[in-house]
């Protein structure tokens, strides 16, 4: 009968969690939810340098199209005149560009500006090309 009786008190013992055992899990699973709540800020200013970064390497791309598809000669009567830079403002995106002329040789340096939000100044992303006369 003792035997019936110890068995009895030990199963009774090792049913359920204790008081301390779910403490500690409430802990662990508090810490994992505050790491998780605070990684989600920084990837939204992640997420956000990154579409601006895209968006700014498009439309130097699109500038640097524009100048190969001019003829290689009215790129040196823009040079020659004086009208080799510009500035324009696309979105939030500024862009910046540079004819240099060299021997058979047009050089086209595009940079592009912007400012991240939560991110201190401007980022700029620079494109640098060059076209070449073709005889």
């Amino acid at each position: 009968m003792r035997n019936v009786k110890n068995n009895m008190e030990e199963t009774t013992m090792k049913k359920g969690f204790t008081i301390i055992e779910a403490l500690v899990s409430c802990i662990i699973l508090g810490i994992g939810v505050i790491a998780l709540v605070r990684l989600f800020p920084t990837s939204v200013v992640i997420n956000t340098r990154a579409d601006r970064l895209s968006s700014a390497i498009l439309i130097a791309e699109d500038k640097i199209e524009q100048f190969r598809a001019t003829p290689f000669d009215t790129l040196e009567n823009l040079i020659s005149t004086g009208y080799n830079t510009g500035t324009d403002s696309i979105g939030h995106i500024i862009r910046e560009w540079t004819l240099t002329s060299m021997e058979n040789v047009i050089q086209v340096d595009i940079n592009c500006s912007w400012r991240t939000p939560g991110s201190p100044g401007y980022s700029t992303t620079r494109l640098i090309t060059q076209i070449s006369k073709h005889e």
